[in-house]
C-alpha cells in the first residue's frame, strides 16, 4: 500500500508544481448521469466524487440521487467550481424513475439543460435498503 501512495504523489508532484492539477476536458461537451450522487453520510462518496470530477472534466451532469438535498448539494459544489450540474430525485431500482432521469436529461425535459445526448454514465457501488 505504501508503495502504491508513494507512486501517486510522485507522479503528482510535476503537477503541483505548476500551480495545480488542470483537468483536461476529456467529458467536454458530454453529459453525465451520475446514480447516487449525493453522500448518505459525512465527507464524500464514490457517487459525489464522480460527479464533481466529471464536471471538472467538462461534463454537465445529471446528479441523481434518493435524497434530493443530498443530490442537491453535490450541485452545488459543481456549480462553485463553475460546472454546470442539475439535481433530479430518483430511485435507480425502479424503472419508471430510470426512465424519467434519462427522459430529464433529453431535449424539453426537466434537466433539458445537461443537453440533447447522453455520452457518459456511472453507477457507483449498489447499496441494498
Amino acid at each position: 500500500m505504501q508503495r502504491i501512495v508513494r507512486v501517486l504523489r510522485d507522479s503528482m508532484l510535476p503537477l503541483a508544481r505548476k500551480g495545480g492539477i488542470d483537468m483536461a476536458g476529456r467529458l467536454a461537451d458530454k453529459v453525465a448521469i451520475v446514480v447516487g450522487a449525493g453522500s448518505s453520510g459525512p465527507g464524500w462518496g464514490n457517487g459525489k466524487c464522480t460527479a464533481v470530477t466529471f464536471a471538472r472534466e467538462g461534463a454537465k451532469v445529471l446528479c441523481v440521487d434518493r435524497k434530493r438535498t443530498a443530490a442537491e448539494e453535490t450541485v452545488g459544489l459543481i456549480h462553485r467550481d463553475g460546472g454546470e450540474a442539475v439535481a433530479f430525485e430518483a430511485d435507480a431500482s425502479k424503472n419508471d424513475s430510470v426512465k424519467a432521469m434519462v427522459d430529464a436529461c433529453m431535449p424539453g425535459g426537466a434537466a433539458s439543460t445537461c443537453s440533447t445526448t447522453m455520452s457518459a454514465s456511472a453507477r457507483p457501488a449498489a447499496r441494498s435498503n
